[in-house]
C-alpha cells in the first residue's frame, strides 16, 4: 500500500479471508472505493500502467479464479 499511497488517496481499503471447505481451503477478498466507474476504470488504469504493481500480482502466486464486482450503496440507515 506504501508504494501506491497516491493512487489510494482518499479511498478505503479493506481486506478479508473466508474459508471454503475448511480446513482444505480458503480464499480471500480485497475491497477498495472509488467514486463512479469512470473512477473505477481510471484506477485500474493508473495501476496497470506501472511494472511494480505488475510485478506484485504476477509474484503472488497462481490465480485460480479472480472475480471482480462493483457494489453501490443504495440507502445507509
Amino acid at each position: 500500500m506504501k508504494k501506491f499511497k497516491k493512487e489510494f488517496e482518499n479511498r478505503w481499503v479493506a481486506f478479508g479471508t473466508y474459508y471454503t471447505n475448511y480446513p482444505g481451503g480458503s480464499t480471500h477478498w480485497v475491497g477498495v472505493s472509488v467514486k463512479n466507474d469512470n473512477d473505477h476504470i481510471i484506477l485500474y488504469d493508473e495501476l496497470q500502467n506501472q511494472t511494480e504493481f505488475i510485478k506484485l500480482v504476477t509474484d503472488r502466486g497462481k490465480m485460480e479464479y479472480v472475480k471482480d464486482y462493483m457494489l453501490n450503496e443504495i440507502k445507509t440507515f
